[in-house]
């Protein structure tokens, strides 16, 4: 059984998977919840442990977006806290809501806990044992009616039946762009429910949000306004949402119509891995190359289309796959309606460069050049604080920043474009505080001091392997990474090049290695789209592929972002060569 304790205190976290190593299990640490979210995509866990004493991290969000996305009968969810009581109000709430399989208080009984994790889920685990059921044998006997059931059993209850309803597929598209693309604005609905409600980085950020999501999947006319939105945006939930409702609406016979339809990645593939798949639409997924049509893939991997086929059509309706035959994309019959999004602002989506010209509003023209400074840097350099600062600092300074910025929105006399840059440069500065990485400040016993040690490490080991990827030793490249990787699971460097090593190690079979390496480029892009590394190992893949035109937008960020490195723009220059000569043929 796999176990990952999501937990921030290391101390804790190492005594809890030392025991549950000590009986057999797998346990896995993760100090934060984007280290969860970076192993619950590369690997599938039995249960998670998850930390409530809100030590830089909501415990609570993070169990009941867990329970939104894995079901009780492939994830057990564990509570643990210091400082709650199993019985107040608040815990009961949410082992309701989570539906937890055991609270762990403090100090721990980790047999409780051991026996509980073993105990088999009923498929619907609501924290509590109920009554168990007595075997058949001791039931008491009664003669049997000529036909039908026993006399003394109660009749059958009538299967509730699935709550469905006709799915817009054109707003289902809008929404999935809106989702994509990380959009921060209020949407309103025209029709037979109408109101608004706000996105924040695409994600839905209250109930009410959700609610109205789910009407304009119903139908009617979306209008989006981008503008500031209080509030913190739940982007996973958002995409589950989206899935489910196209999984629920979609018929899993269509894929076999399309059986010899090419299944053809797109910007926006690597999202579909965050989706709440099963392991054959994931399989199926990890197989998909531009080349071989959906009947080669599935078998292949011997993959039921009858299992993955409402998935895979979802990920195509919503956009995140393309399904193309004879050079078209096809498109499935129940995605012929359309909708349009009507905008009610036509604003920029980017902020242009400041400009040279004296008529420009010279507050225009710094908040320009303020936006241009922070729009790619790190947290620290957004909220001007070094990055080993601790909590108090790091809020104070984005509190004083949103002040700033928002009295800038807020006033009278401003233009509409300052108003805009203004917005977006609050909007970077929320991100930025909200996705701090305090994880490097655990405490090393009582003098508080924040530890680097297991950074220093993940950095030599970094360095030593891209040494062997140059010397072409694979096997050696990729045990070194790997143990990198198990250090820090989200270390956007370590992902790219364990990737460019597994996919290059003779001592793992073709297809694994395959499977594994595109798997780890696709986590690098997905963490950093810029990463010099991983996009210059991807540009390669996607190459071999035949992809030319994906492969040219990730040699062009590799060579953006290598600071002149001569094999990146060989790589950059082979790839628009290819393409002008495929250009050539075609004419």
């Amino acid at each position: 059984m796999r176990v990952l304790v999501v937990e921030p205190d290391d101390s804790f976290a190492t005594a809890v998977t030392e025991h549950l190593t000590h009986v057999g299990f797998e346990a896995v640490h993760a100090a934060s919840p984007a280290q969860m979210e970076a192993h619950l995509r590369i690997r599938t866990y039995d249960a998670v442990l998850v930390d409530l004493s809100l030590r830089r991290m909501n415990g609570f969000d993070v169990a009941r977006g867990l329970r939104v996305e894995h079901p009780p009968s492939s994830l057990a969810i564990v509570l643990s806290s210091p400082t709650h009581s199993e019985d107040s109000p608040e815990i009961q709430t949410l082992k309701r809501d989570t539906k937890c399989r055991y609270f762990l208080s403090r100090p721990p009984n980790f047999d409780a806990l051991i026996a509980a994790l073993k105990r088999p889920s009923s498929g619907v685990d609501s924290g509590e044992t109920g009554p168990e059921k007595p075997p058949a044998s001791s039931r008491p006997e009664a003669g049997r009616p000529a036909m039908g059931r026993k006399f003394d059993e109660p009749p059958p209850r009538p299967r509730k039946p699935v709550k469905r309803f006709s799915i817009d597929w054109g707003n289902a598209k809008v929404l999935a762009d809106l989702w994509l693309s990380r959009k921060t604005g209020v949407f309103m609905l025209d029709g037979p429910r109408s109101g608004q409600a706000g996105l924040v980085d695409g994600g839905i950020v209250d109930e009410a949000s959700k609610k109205l999501v789910r009407a304009a999947l119903g139908g009617g006319e979306i209008r989006f306004n981008p503008t500031h939105v209080d509030g913190v945006g739940d982007w996973r939930r958002m995409g589950t949402l989206l899935f489910r409702a196209a999984c629920v609406n979609g018929d899993g016979r269509t894929l076999r119509k399309h059986l010899d339809a090419t299944p053809t990645p797109n910007s926006a593939t690597a999202f579909a891995r965050m989706l709440p798949l099963c392991d054959d639409a994931r399989q199926f997924l990890s197989r998909v190359d531009g080349q071989a049509t959906v009947g080669s893939i599935l078998d292949r991997g011997d993959i039921p289309a009858g299992e993955v086929g409402k998935e895979i059509m979802a990920v195509v309706q919503l956009g995140l796959m393309d399904l193309v035959r004879d050079g078209r994309s096809v498109v499935a019959a129940e995605s012929e309606a359309t909708s349009v999004m009507t905008p009610v602002e036509t604003k920029q989506a980017t902020i242009p460069a400041p400009s040279d010209s004296t008529d420009e509003d010279p507050l225009l023209q710094r908040l320009k050049r303020e936006y241009g400074t922070i729009e790619t840097a790190p947290p620290p350099v957004v909220l001007g604080v070094p990055a080993d600062s601790p909590r108090a600092m790091v809020d104070r300074a984005a509190e004083r920043m949103r002040t700033r910025y928002t009295e800038i929105v807020s006033g009278q006399d401003v233009s509409d474009e300052v108003r805009h840059v203004a917005t977006r440069i609050k909007e970077r500065i929320e991100t930025a505080h909200r996705t701090f990485n305090f994880d490097a400040q655990m405490a090393t016993g009582g003098n508080k001091r924040a530890s680097i040690v297991i950074d220093d490490e993940v950095e030599i080991l970094l360095k030593e392997g891209r040494s062997l990827i140059a010397a072409k030793q694979w096997a050696q490249a990729d045990s070194v990474l790997a143990r990198a990787h198990s250090k820090q699971i989200d270390h956007v460097p370590v992902l790219a090049n364990l990737g460019w090593a597994r996919l290059h190690n003779p001592e793992v079979d073709l297809g694994v290695r395959t499977e594994e390496g595109k798997d780890f480029l696709l986590l690098a892009e997905q963490f950093d789209p810029k990463d010099a590394d991983g996009q210059y190992y991807l540009a390669q893949v996607l190459l071999a592929s035949g992809m030319l035109e994906a492969a040219e937008q990730r040699a062009e960020r590799a060579v953006s972002s290598g600071q002149g490195d001569p094999l990146r723009q060989a790589l950059l220059s082979k790839v628009r060569l290819m393409r002008e000569r495929e250009a050539e043929k075609s004419r």
